[in-house]
């Protein structure tokens, strides 16, 4: 048959079905329930749990937290929106992260989409990206309501003539002038109102005080030495000079009146104590502390605390490793500082590279850690003459590699040698880099 009743004795719904009716319903595509979306910081957006509707087509949104990449250079422009693609069989509905140097794409929304198995996006979040976090993180998207909603609205809004009217919408005959006037009274002040033009009371008629109303009667301006008046409530003894409308709080009298006054808004010089008195901050005191914005700590100490940026270099940084055997030359080119360290002169790499060796006599033998700091010179701007490093286990051999050469120049560090042993070295991309020949 060329027509099918749908709703009957042993048809079949389906999903197809149901969108062509719900968006019939529905009329709009967006959230209608839940889903705050909430920038964390950095580079994280949390998504909460909430359902909504594309096309007639609802889905379930389950509470989880996307990252985005971060630029590398210049600011981006960056969007988070849902992609609906029924021609996508393995994920047709996904959360859509994207950025552009310039104008974001407009995004896509085939209003057949049902018909045709096509695309429908809606935009959730815009924000712009630059090389540390987000800014200017906006939520956008849209929110629908059912269908009786958008009927009731459609009614609300139907306009024709009322009584009496010239106009669609327009006023009846018996609205624009009352048939019998009314009294309208605010304090003392009486005024007749039919409708037919715009009745007036004064501040005086109200028994008001206009806006500014200090003089030299008590009618509550500002209060001085000559007026009565509105005063504003100064809990402390900072104040250096007369003012008018500022006056002091009864508790500084009573530390004045028992000698502890002082300014409540100033600290003591030495103010840590064991609670929140702003001394050092420790492991039990709430108080001042120093930003380190390097990762050379070597022990707890008080008042100190790691700089945001390491943080985002510890999430955002990942170390590689590389494989030697021996007799390699290897070339290690970091970001480096000139500096003495241990009562020897040293260029000390900024990255914290690793050289493992594992020696190649029997099935088990042991691995060898250090920690390759940098190249030992005799004074601050000569060459490099040996490498210099840290052993951090036992079984580390010494006998890693024959120095070969090393430079040190705009505060970039060359060290070369020839590898005596298999080895492994991980290190930093970010600030180093590591060739073999």
């Amino acid at each position: 048959m060329s027509i099918e009743l749908k709703q009957y004795n042993n048809r079949k719904i389906t999903p197809l079905d149901d969108a062509e009716i719900y968006d019939s319903i529905f009329k709009a595509s967006g959230i209608s329930k839940g889903l705050t979306i909430t920038y964390l910081g950095i580079n994280q957006i949390r998504i909460g749990a909430g359902r909504g509707v594309i096309k007639g087509r609802s889905f379930v949104v389950e509470e989880e937290i996307l990252y985005t990449e971060l630029s590398e250079g210049a600011t981006l422009n960056g969007r988070l929106s849902i992609r609906m693609d029924l021609a996508d069989t393995e994920e047709p509905i996904k959360f859509l992260l994207e950025s552009s140097i310039g104008t974001l794409r407009v995004l896509e929304q085939n209003e057949s989409a049902n018909d045709v198995n096509g695309v429908y996006e809606i935009s959730l979040a815009t924000y712009t990206i630059d090389t540390t976090k987000l800014n200017n993180f906006k939520v956008d998207y849209p929110k629908i309501e059912s269908g009786l909603a958008n009927l009731l609205e459609k009614i609300n809004s139907h306009t024709h003539k009322y009584a009496g009217s010239d106009t669609s919408g327009g006023a009846a005959t018996s609205a624009k002038k009352l048939e019998t006037k009314r009294t309208i009274k605010i304090g003392a002040k009486s005024n007749t109102f039919d409708g037919s033009e715009d009745i007036t009371f004064t501040a005086g008629d109200m028994n008001l005080a206009p806006l500014n109303h200090a003089y030299t009667a008590n009618d509550y301006g500002l209060g001085s030495t000559t007026h009565f008046g509105h005063v504003k409530i100064i809990n402390g003894l900072g104040q250096t000079t007369y003012v008018d409308g500022q006056s002091l709080a009864a508790y500084q009298g009573y530390l004045l009146a028992n000698g502890s006054a002082r300014d409540s808004t100033k600290a003591a010089i030495a103010h840590a104590d064991s609670t929140n008195k702003f001394g050092l901050g420790s492991t039990s005191l709430f108080g001042h502390v120093k930003l380190i914005n390097t990762l050379t700590q070597t022990s707890y100490a008080d008042g100190t605390a790691l700089s945001a940026y390491q943080g985002y270099l510890l999430q955002n940084t990942k170390s590689e490793s590389i494989s030697i055997s021996t007799g390699k030359t290897v070339t290690i080119v970091g970001d480096a500082t000139d500096e003495s360290y241990a009562n020897v002169h040293h260029y000390r790499f900024v990255d914290l590279i690793l050289e493992k060796i594992k020696g190649e006599v029997g099935y088990n033998a042991p691995v060898g850690l250090a920690q390759i700091i940098g190249g030992t010179s005799s004074t601050s701007g000569s060459t490099p003459t040996t490498i210099a490093f840290n052993t951090i286990t036992s079984a580390y051999n010494a006998s890693f590699g024959v120095f070969s050469s090393g430079s040190f120049s705009s505060s970039k560090l060359t060290l070369k040698f020839t590898t005596s042993n298999p080895t492994v070295i991980q290190y930093n991309p970010k600030f180093t880099s590591v060739t073999v020949a």
